[in-house]
């Protein structure tokens, strides 16, 4: 869950047992085109994914991930 003033986002995954938390900097930000000037202070990417194991997907295999946002 991202909390901030006046609301948030809970966010709910299936098949994605870890979560990357990040926020690009003031320095990295001004490269994202679509981001307000200082848009950074207030941003915060939240992604659930895979990184503390390797999943192995055979040819022709599939692998199913659920990611439901919420907002509050």
């Amino acid at each position: 869950m991202v909390k901030y003033p006046g609301g948030g986002v809970h966010i709910k995954s299936k098949g994605l047992n870890d979560v990357v938390v990040w926020n690009p900097r003031e320095d990295a930000g001004p490269a994202i085109v679509d981001m307000e000037d200082k848009g950074w202070e207030k941003y915060v990417c939240v992604e659930p994914g895979i990184v503390t194991y390797w999943n192995d997907i055979a040819p022709s295999g599939k692998w199913r991930c659920l990611q439901t946002l919420e907002t509050l």
